[in-house]
């Protein structure tokens, strides 16, 4: 059987900075199997992608992903990206015994937020306490908007949130550090970092030598429910311990500093093991 082929959109080849899109260009030629493509796909490309006999695996921004599933029909795996599956609402509870960051969390759509906001400053979630701000991110995982800390009532910040947006909410927490990690096949793969106390620290992150960050994302992958074969997970030490922030899809992740070469090899393994059967995802 052929090794998986790779398509790859030319987009996040370059999401993080220049050098970590040229070290996962380069990693991705060792594979020597992989396509590098623009925002435009010819019909005889998604053809050929339809027709193929080997594991697919698409990586590429959100928008490019969720175009590559509505053209391929039947390809395995296609892409890690579940977007349904992968809706906070149906990963939190499922994950909140593992130390999830905002295990406090209220959803309601925006309009309701903002009609509510004084009574939601001093609301059940924190014990009574006043918070120092809401945390609001959306239900939905291909993230219409970017969660955001609101200090203060939003009279202009969050103008690109639609009122009928499910949202999430929770105080506001400061986080020290901010880490992502991957997960192929229920394995720990490689991590990086991505924050150092609210401000971009991109470094390679070696998290077999901080056994608490480990010990969490080993129990996030060894959960009975799996969000999807291949997938992400952030990370966030907040007070001094480790708390899952959230789990995003594999395909769409930025990688920031991780081993892009484990990162192949354990995903491109996965693939093959599901592209024969030998690996499902369970519900």
């Amino acid at each position: 059987m052929h090794p998986p082929l790779w398509i790859v959109h030319s987009h996040l080849l370059t999401i993080n900075d220049e050098d970590s899109g040229h070290a996962f260009s380069r990693a991705l030629a060792k594979h020597r199997n992989f396509l590098v493509v623009g925002d435009h796909v010819s019909e005889r490309q998604i053809d050929a992608f339809n027709e193929s006999e080997q594991p697919i695996i698409a990586y590429g921004s959100i928008q490019f992903i969720r175009q590559f599933q509505r053209w391929t029909k039947g390809i395995v795996p296609g892409s890690y990206a579940p977007f349904e599956r992968l809706r906070y609402s149906n990963v939190a509870p499922r994950m909140v015994d593992v130390g999830l960051l905002n295990d406090n969390y209220l959803m309601l759509p925006w309009c309701e937020v903002k009609r509510g906001w004084s009574w939601l400053l001093t609301a059940a979630p924190t014990g009574g306490e006043p918070m120092p701000g809401l945390f609001v991110r959306p239900d939905a995982s291909h993230k219409p908007f970017a969660g955001q800390v609101f200090a203060t009532y939003p009279h202009t910040q969050g103008r690109e949130i639609d009122d009928t947006t499910l949202c999430v909410f929770a105080p506001a927490k400061r986080l020290e550090a901010e880490y992502r990690v991957v997960i192929a096949n229920r394995q720990v793969v490689t991590a990086s970092q991505y924050m150092q106390d609210g401000e971009p620290c991109v470094q390679p992150f070696e998290i077999e030598s901080d056994p608490e960050t480990l010990g969490l994302a080993q129990r996030i992958a060894e959960m009975p429910w799996q969000p999807d074969i291949c997938y992400t997970a952030d990370i966030g030490l907040w007070e001094g311990h480790p708390k899952l922030i959230e789990i995003n899809s594999f395909s769409c992740a930025g990688l920031y500093a991780c081993d892009y070469a484990k990162i192949i090899e354990a995903v491109s393994h996965a693939a093959m093991l599901e592209y024969t059967g030998a690996l499902t995802l369970e519900d």
